[in-house]
């Protein structure tokens, strides 16, 4: 395009954008056009945005590449990266802000409301954990830690400190399978019952270990409950 065509065309789609005040009518190319008009000022966004869908297949597969891959793709160079990596974080961010203030986690509907933002996006798995005061009512919630897919363990003496140091009487543990389904693994298991038994000692009940995983639905997330699957 010349710089003429790639101004209107920018301009048309805006005003695309601005009209019906939503993403859906748009292809996943074009949502990613309207973004990089903010990282790349003049040039003409369309083959760099088809280039990104194609070289990782979809939208969200663009947004979960990490910045190494992202400036692999010609016309992306760091601002444009780091721009792509910041919606996601920016969506996890909002998610996880509209629930803070809810401090009843009485309830595995209540935890997993509170947790299900926090996992959002993420390509690490992330173990967190909830400390609760008698009645259910959030003390704290801490990252206990995180590493790449399938390399974070649920640390028992870091989550007895924890669970210790912050008073608690109840504790909720959670962790995701980035790449997988929410369903507990061997390991899950076998980890989950060794905390109970840790945690039983110190006067400290493990109410439940929640396991996150991706979805389509409309909350971005499926979790399993360890506690209502029978496994505590």
């Amino acid at each position: 395009m010349t710089e003429d065509e790639t101004k209107g065309h920018r301009q048309r789609l805006r005003e695309r954008y601005i009209a019906d005040n939503q993403l859906e009518s748009f292809k996943p190319y074009e949502v990613l056009e309207l973004l990089l008009f903010y990282s790349i000022p003049r040039a003409d966004t369309k083959p760099v945005a088809k280039a990104l869908i194609e070289r990782f297949g979809s939208f969200s597969a663009v947004l979960e590449a990490s910045e190494d891959e992202l400036m692999k793709v010609e016309g992306v160079g760091e601002k444009t990266a780091i721009l792509l990596k910041l919606v996601p974080n920016m969506c996890r961010y909002y998610r996880t802000d509209k629930v803070k203030n809810l401090t009843d986690l009485s309830s595995t509907e209540k935890m997993g409301k509170f947790l299900g933002p926090k996992y959002i996006g993420q390509t690490d798995e992330i173990v967190y954990l909830i400390c609760l005061d008698s009645n259910g009512h959030l003390i704290s919630c801490e990252k206990v830690s995180r590493g790449t897919v399938n390399s974070t363990s649920v640390n028992p003496r870091k989550i007895a400190e924890i669970a210790l140091r912050t008073g608690a009487v109840q504790v909720v543990v959670s962790h995701n399978h980035p790449r997988g389904f929410a369903i507990p693994s061997k390991a899950d298991i076998t980890t989950t019952l060794e905390l109970r038994d840790i945690l039983k000692k110190l006067s400290v009940y493990l109410v439940d270990h929640l396991i996150f995983s991706a979805s389509d639905n409309e909350l971005g997330y499926d979790f399993v409950s360890m506690g209502q699957s029978g496994f505590l």
